[in-house]
This record gives C-alpha cells, structure tokens and sequence, in this order.
C-alpha cells in the first residue's frame, strides 16, 4: 500500500481492518519521488510509527530519491527501500547495492 503522510490517516482507515497486518506499506512522498529533493529521517520514523499504530509488526519501505548516498540512513529507520530511476543504470544500481549491505 502506497501512501503520503498528508493523507495517512485517512489511506489506513480504508484498509479493511481485518487486512492490515497483512499489507506492506510504502511511503512515498510525492515531493521526494523522482524529484532528487529528500526527507528527512524524522519524517520516515513518523509515518512509520504512526503505521504501526494500527498494525504493530507492518512493514514500513521508504520510497523517494532513495541514492547510494542515503540508503544506509534510510535502512536505519525503515524496513527496507523502494528505489525508482537511480536503479536505472547499473553503476548506479550496484553503488547502491554496496552502500546498502554496508549498512
């Protein structure tokens, strides 16, 4: 399940209850998809929190100009990365991979 912090609340409350422990969550701020612009950490552990609020064992990825050079802080805070066109080119793509086993 895809969502943006903005709309949180409501996106959780759509979800069957019933459902809920059986979803993965990906937050993806629109700001931050494709863009190059970043959040912070503070923002991730936020959503996340409030995710498992409703569902305490939900698996919470990060999405959004997700680099080599911010996957290993974003693997801290989150149980794993959606990565878009960074994963584009190979080089870049195995830069990522390195940094994130490094984490």
């Amino acid at each position: 399940v895809c969502i943006d912090e903005e709309y949180l609340e409501e996106q959780l409350a759509l979800i069957d209850p019933t459902l809920v422990s059986k979803c993965v969550f990906a937050y993806e701020p629109l700001s931050a998809i494709g863009t190059g612009n970043t959040i912070g950490v503070d923002s991730v552990i936020r959503v996340r929190e409030k995710i498992r609020q409703v569902s305490p064992e939900a698996l919470v990825l990060y999405g959004g100009s997700v680099t080599d050079q911010n996957v290993s802080e974003y693997l801290l805070v989150a149980d794993g990365v959606l990565v878009g066109s960074f994963a584009l080119d190979a080089d870049n793509f195995v830069k990522l991979l390195t940094a994130s086993t490094a984490a």
